[in-house]
């Protein structure tokens, strides 16, 4: 059927464009002096045209979406941050230009050459992803249109390699009693770990199944660890029960992880016990809460940061909240993400904070939004400067 439809829409548009258009400008232009009865089959015939959908031009990416009766569509993306209700107010940041005389709406947006972005479209009450693009990527585990710049890699350490060894990964319930409930964590041993008697560095990851999942952390691990790109070490990957509380500077949140986890694995794995053998890695609200804990306790001297998400806290608060630390960290990590529409802005300013702090603080960016998935990029390189071969 679709076919069919080229090919009609095709009869009609080949005689009525007398010249081709080189750029979806000169498309709209040109579009603009056909009859009104023929607009709907030419624009038709000119995304059958296309090779790639979104269309790209240079550095500019042009999103169509067809609308219905009165309901024009919106584009929900990283960089308009998906037009969250609770934080973004502006839903200009989301509408779309409608193409007179035919159903059709489109939205230009200018992105960096190694962007990768997420986006869907909301009609209405109705969310849907792009049924022009094939390309499917996932923000928490969860499918969206995805649209990538000719610039963007994969990185080595996220392509599957069967041919290396893989570390040991352990499923404990781990009752406490300071959160008075049950909590799931994981624990990774790297190759070897049963026949070695040495100690080991160890880090904390915030979210923990989501990183061990969605975040491919044991793959990087075991791929950074056979390249002998970092020290063998122990991930301790520890799952939220209430994440909303426990990851907003919740106080026994803390003494949990102070009290209970890391004794725990002290004694049941070989550690080292100095805090310089120790990470804390979190993003977003879990990027917050492993700032906290990391400025609380005198048992972190490494802490990692993805995208933090403190608004709609008082960013000022937090920050002297950290400069009255008398336990920081030694070194941060901190990745911002350029399209991360809402907590892009706390990066920033946080980066600002720590370059002046004293600590050992690294800064990096990616041309992606809010989500694990872009985070994980880097992870190899914030594990790089805490733990080096």
């Amino acid at each position: 059927m679709r076919n069919l439809l080229a090919v009609l829409c095709g009869i009609v548009f080949l005689p009525l464009l007398a010249q081709t258009p080189s750029n979806f400008q000169d498309f709209l232009n040109l579009l603009e002096n056909q009859p009104k009865s023929a607009k709907t089959a030419v624009i038709e015939a000119f995304i059958e045209s296309q090779i790639r959908l979104p269309i790209l031009e240079d550095n500019k990416v042009i999103f169509l979406a067809k609308g219905y009766t009165s309901q024009s569509p919106h584009l929900l993306a990283d960089f308009n941050g998906f037009l969250h209700p609770r934080y973004v107010a502006d839903s200009t940041l989301g509408q779309m230009h409608s193409i007179p005389g035919t159903s059709w709406y489109y939205f230009q947006k200018e992105l960096l050459p190694d962007s990768r972005v997420l986006y869907q479209f909301n009609r209405g009450d109705t969310t849907y992803n792009d049924p022009l693009n094939s390309q499917i990527g996932t923000r928490f585990g969860q499918p969206y249109s995805e649209i990538t710049m000719p610039g963007y890699q994969v990185s080595a350490e996220l392509m599957a390699d069967k041919a290396i060894p893989v570390g040991q990964v352990e499923k404990q319930l781990f009752p406490s009693i300071i959160m008075d409930h049950e909590r799931t964590i994981h624990i990774y041993t790297p190759p070897g770990y049963e026949t070695a008697t040495d100690s080991l560095p160890t880090i904390y990851l915030h979210d923990g199944s989501d990183y061990l999942d969605l975040g491919r952390v044991r793959q990087i691990l075991d791929y950074l660890i056979h390249n002998k790109k970092i020290k063998p070490l122990i991930a301790v990957f520890d799952d939220p029960v209430i994440r909303g509380k426990e990851y907003r500077r919740d106080e026994d949140y803390k003494n949990y992880i102070d009290r209970e986890l890391i004794p725990h694995i002290h004694r049941n794995y070989r550690t080292l016990s100095d805090k310089q053998f120790r990470g804390i890695i979190g993003g977003s609200r879990g990027g917050l809460s492993a700032l906290s804990i990391a400025h609380s306790l005198d048992k972190f001297g490494k802490c990692g940061v993805f995208s933090p998400a403190i608004f709609p806290s008082d960013l000022q608060e937090f920050i002297e909240f950290l400069t009255n630390s008398h336990t920081p960290p030694t070194q941060v990590y901190m990745l911002g993400a350029i399209y991360d529409h809402i907590w892009y802005p706390d990066a920033l300013r946080l980066k600002k904070y720590f370059e002046n702090s004293g600590v050992d603080f690294t800064y990096m960016e990616i041309s992606e939004g809010h989500n694990i998935e872009a985070w994980r990029t880097q992870l190899d390189e914030m594990l790089t400067r805490f733990f080096p071969f």
